[in-house]
């Protein structure tokens, strides 16, 4: 792995990722592609039983890849829910202000919310944090894990390292290097909650329906040398339930949930740090 790790430095992280993401996106002639989706359900063990179409429906890899599930689906359980399917990796509160990335590796929420030149919210007292990765065969879309009014939507360029066990345990400060995607949500009574879509190697696209015309590693990335931190302001009032949908990974990733300290205060999470499984919907409280 640390071979792959300096590897990895040298190689075009974004490009090569823009490039898988462009083949994904490639709709083939209709036999052939029936033949790609049922492979490539096979190839990853993806549940289909969800999905509001069949595998032969899907026009290209990436259709597949981003599906959504069928109406009602999923049952949303409780105050505080999952944003997403996949694994709890992290689900504590935070240490002086830094998550657990993985044994004796830890890095700073501030970062991971608003990048590095931006003033950390002074109103904000991080409370709770959860990480939650995501596998092929999992449901790729980002929900909301409350209720509450959505304020922005911010995105920060970084690179594109892969997430996987092997390069979280290798490389510090792996969640604030790659570039991502922050949903900030104020809830009526418990203060605001951040919702991060993390980038990875391997296509690193992300998209948002409250930002219309925005993609992460679109095209016109590959020709920004600098690229900058973009926002975008919404509308007022643009309130959400829980179970909303945020956003949508092109092929997965990672999403860190950070809650505020009234949260952590009102309610109480299940902790720990391992791979559980986890759906979206699901509850993150205890019992």
């Amino acid at each position: 792995m640390k071979d792959l790790v300096i590897l990895m430095k040298f190689i075009p992280q974004n490009f090569l990722s823009f490039v898988c993401g462009y083949l994904a996106r490639l709709e083939l002639p209709r036999v052939i592609q029936r033949v790609f989706n049922r492979l490539f359900v096979l190839a990853f063990g993806i549940d289909m039983s969800e999905s509001e179409l069949r595998s032969e429906q899907f026009r290209s890899i990436e259709d597949l890849f981003t599906r959504k599930l069928e109406e009602g689906a999923r049952r949303v359980q409780g105050e505080v829910i999952s944003p997403s399917d996949g694994f709890l990796a992290v689900s504590m509160a935070p240490l002086d202000g830094s998550v657990i990335q993985a044994k004796g590796i830890n890095y700073p929420i501030k970062e991971l919310l608003l990048g590095s030149k931006r003033e950390f919210d002074q109103q904000f007292t991080p409370g709770w944090v959860s990480t939650i990765y995501l596998a092929p065969h999992n449901y790729h879309r980002v929900h909301s894990p409350v209720s509450g009014e959505l304020l922005s939507v911010r995105y920060i360029p970084g690179k594109l390292w892969p997430v996987n066990k092997a390069a979280v345990l290798k490389i510090p400060r792996l969640f604030v290097q790659n570039e991502r995607l922050v949903f900030e949500i104020e809830t009526k009574s418990h203060g605001k909650v951040y919702v991060v879509m993390v980038g990875a190697f391997n296509v690193g696209r992300m998209e948002s329906s409250f930002w219309p015309k925005f993609a992460s590693n679109s095209w016109k990335r590959q020709f920004e040398a600098s690229p900058v931190e973009k926002e975008m302001k919404l509308p007022a009032s643009t309130m959400l339930e829980k179970g909303d949908e945020l956003g949508v990974f092109l092929l997965g990733s990672t999403v860190v949930t950070v809650f505020s300290k009234d949260f952590a205060d009102a309610f109480e999470f299940y902790q720990g740090q391992g791979d559980e499984t986890i759906r979206m919907g699901q509850s993150l409280l205890k019992g």
